[in-house]
């Protein structure tokens, strides 16, 4: 997150250092890597070629343009917007300014505990019993996960 906060000034401009900026690259940079775990988790189809050709220029572009580290960042956003397919393009633009280098984002290894009980708080759900749901939710929580419901079914994240 600290590094997130730094890439978004430009090295030549101030640094702006508050709470709430602070908190603001700390969001930006477990959206990266919520985006990538839930990409690894995925496995979606990858994105035309022409499409990862173009987000590499534009952060070439923008690095090119006396290290606009902010616009790079942005570049990495938006690409992270443009859904799965362009997950491995963002796991690489982000590698090139440091981020993830040592803790690369891929699918969790949930242990047996958690996912038993992901498969209660399922059942709990399908019986409308939202409180044991919520209840085991924070369980997971407190073990160091996040659940996220998706269509195709719970979705098991690291909490940072």
């Amino acid at each position: 997150a600290l590094k997130t906060f730094f890439l978004g000034a430009h090295y030549r401009s101030p640094v702006d250092y508050s709470d709430a900026s602070i908190t603001a690259a700390r969001r930006r940079f477990e959206g990266i890597d919520g985006f990538l775990q839930r990409a690894a988790a995925q496995r979606a189809a990858k994105a035309p070629q022409a499409v990862i050709d173009a987000l590499r220029q534009r952060f070439i572009d923008a690095m090119d343009q006396d290290l606009n580290t902010p616009e790079a960042l942005a570049v990495i956003d938006q690409a992270a917007q443009a859904g799965y397919g362009v997950a491995e393009v963002v796991r690489e633009l982000c590698r090139v300014l440091g981020l993830f280098s040592h803790d690369e984002p891929k699918a969790v290894e949930v242990t047996s505990d958690v996912q038993a009980l992901v498969q209660q708080r399922e059942a709990a759900r399908k019986n409308r019993d939202f409180q044991t749901a919520d209840r085991i939710r924070k369980e997971v929580e407190g073990k160091g996960f996040i659940i996220e419901d998706t269509p195709s079914g719970p979705l098991i994240l690291r909490k940072r």
